[in-house]
């Protein structure tokens, strides 16, 4: 980087010196596969608040799967779902659809 100011982390050589306001701003929720074809995906940056709706593709048996961090979740997260199922692991939520009609999913950290 071209300055201190600039990098991740207060001193490069420490990975414990992270810059916790920049990572913030780094960090999301996103898809890291999809079922499918999304038509639309939206992250408020605010309230960490997360949807996607995506039309499923039959011939696709893996779910949809979602990351959710737990930095922009500390106090964990809710999910709604629907035209689908979810089940949550960990950071991880995974969407089944449930027909063949859209899928829409919303995350919500909870505060």
């Amino acid at each position: 980087t071209a300055d201190s100011s600039q990098g991740l982390f207060t001193d490069d050589a420490d990975l414990g010196s992270v810059k916790m306001d920049k990572l913030r701003q780094l960090v999301r929720t996103y898809p890291q596969a999809t079922a499918g074809m999304p038509t639309e995906i939206q992250y408020d940056a605010t309230t960490g608040r997360f949807t996607m709706t995506y039309r499923p593709d039959p011939t696709i048996t893996q779910p949809t799967r979602i990351f959710v961090s737990p930095l922009t979740s500390p106090d964990g997260y809710d999910v709604a779902v629907s035209g689908g199922s979810a089940t949550k692991s960990g950071s991880l939520v995974h969407v089944r659809a449930t027909s063949a009609e859209p899928v829409t999913v919303d995350i919500t950290p909870r505060t």
